[in-house]
């Protein structure tokens, strides 16, 4: 499936996951390993797009000399269809101030598309377009069968921002409905092809430096900007991230489409 088509069905509706043959581990085990990653958070920008993982991977290190000084800490995956680049974004340390915005990011060489594959489940449908000018009590079915929700929101700067909702609420004195996403945090250059093409272009020709001790992977690694990435959205047009709600401010969304999983899922 090309990229146009993946965009398409992310956009209506549909689930990105992505499966990766490693072949041979740089590990001691030295086993191919198939596996794939559920890519909930995705950033879309024209024709480039970012997936990411939750911030639900823990690495733990033995005692022992070989990982001397290495803390305990909360990882997720990146992918990306602009090249050939995936990235480790190390969230936070244990114990670490999670209001930090700078982030260890380790960039590793993908293989090509024969070992990295995208796939797409077609497992929610749609609920509400404010394209559509549909009522905003059509989100009450979904709640009171505690159904899983999810967004696709175009934003002011014009990026296409898929995350899963964590609270979905309908005011019925209002005709209003309002809706808090998963918290997240992701690298920022997810939001900007320019930026990623500029890590690209940097990394080029690194692959062959040797495996990284940590992730056993020939990769690079960086410290970069994050952006915690929470959004309080209105039916009636508002939506306020986590740094709009710090400063008492809201922005104007583009569009919004809200989705409920399917009952077969």
């Amino acid at each position: 499936m090309n990229d146009s088509k993946v965009i398409k069905k992310l956009l209506d509706g549909s689930s990105l996951r992505i499966c990766i043959n490693s072949g041979q581990s740089p590990s001691v085990s030295s086993l191919e390993c198939y596996k794939s990653y559920d890519l909930p958070h995705v950033v879309i920008n024209g024709t480039h797009f970012w997936g990411k993982t939750r911030n639900n991977c823990f690495e733990v290190y033995p005692k022992s000399a070989e990982y001397s000084g290495l803390e305990p800490h909360i990882t997720s995956y990146c992918f990306t269809n602009m090249g050939d680049i995936s990235c480790r974004f190390e969230v936070a340390t244990v114990g670490s101030n999670f209001s930090n915005d700078q982030f260890q990011a380790t960039f590793m060489k993908t293989g090509g598309d024969n070992r990295h594959l995208w796939r797409v489940i077609d497992d929610y449908q749609l609920l509400w377009d404010s394209r559509r000018n549909d009522s905003p009590k059509v989100i009450t079915d979904a709640i009171q069968h505690a159904s899983r929700v999810k967004i696709v929101m175009l934003d002011s700067k014009g990026a296409w921002n898929i995350h899963p909702v964590d609270l979905p609420m309908y005011f019925p004195s209002l005709n209003q409905f309002e809706l808090k996403t998963c918290y997240d945090c992701y690298p920022f250059f997810m939001q900007s092809p320019g930026e990623t093409k500029k890590i690209i272009e940097h990394t080029a020709g690194c692959w062959d430096s040797g495996p990284d001790k940590e992730t056993e992977s020939v990769g690079v690694m960086a410290t970069v900007k994050g952006f915690h990435s929470f959004y309080h959205i209105y039916s009636n047009g508002k939506v306020s991230t986590i740094y709009d709600l710090i400063e008492n401010k809201s922005q104007k969304y583009n569009r919004l489409k809200v989705f409920t999983k399917k009952a077969a899922y």
